[in-house]
């Protein structure tokens, strides 16, 4: 395994007014896998209030697609909610975060951190899931996303920010 690619790509968004809309990743170095082999690795991934008000309908890739042949598995999630002062308004225990594959539409990768205990929150809150076993897909980005609803009604300004434990598989041929 001498040789190295980045497999992930930046996907910080700017508006016109200097916003950022979408999750800024650090991108580590991964090797080439041959069939068969993995690599484990951590990413720290943070969404911007502007993000996390749309959460449910516009899923953030928190992963981008590791390659031809490979496929993730989610070993565990972390998520720390920075209060900045303004509560979300519009957060229920149903409205969980979880991660999925693709564009949210699958089963999810990691289990529920219910709604109330993040978006809910008036000051800084923390929460972790594990990961779950789920049918793997080839060269697909995984996605943060807010099942049932949205945490913003009217109010919210709260960065979210996320520990990912993920280990990138090579495909057998």
């Amino acid at each position: 395994m001498a040789s190295t690619s980045k497999i992930w790509q930046s996907v910080a968004e700017t508006d016109g007014a200097g916003i950022r809309h979408k999750a800024t990743i650090q991108a580590p170095d991964v090797p080439t896998l041959a069939a068969g082999e993995s690599y484990s690795g951590i990413a720290d991934v943070q969404i911007l209030a502007a993000a996390v008000i749309t959460l449910n309908a516009t899923p953030v890739t928190v992963l981008a697609a590791p390659g031809a042949g490979n496929y993730y598995t989610v070993e565990w999630l972390e998520a720390h909610l920075s209060h900045q002062g303004v509560d979300y308004d519009g957060a229920g225990a149903g409205d969980t975060l979880d991660l999925k594959y693709t564009n949210a539409s699958g089963d999810p990768l990691t289990g529920p951190i219910a709604g109330d205990v993040l978006g809910g929150a008036s000051a800084d809150a923390y929460g972790y899931a594990p990961g779950m076993v789920t049918y793997p897909i080839l060269n697909a980005v995984i996605v943060a996303h807010l099942n049932v609803g949205e945490w913003y009604a009217a109010a919210g300004d709260g960065i979210l920010n996320l520990r990912i434990g993920y280990t990138v598989h090579k495909a057998q041929a």
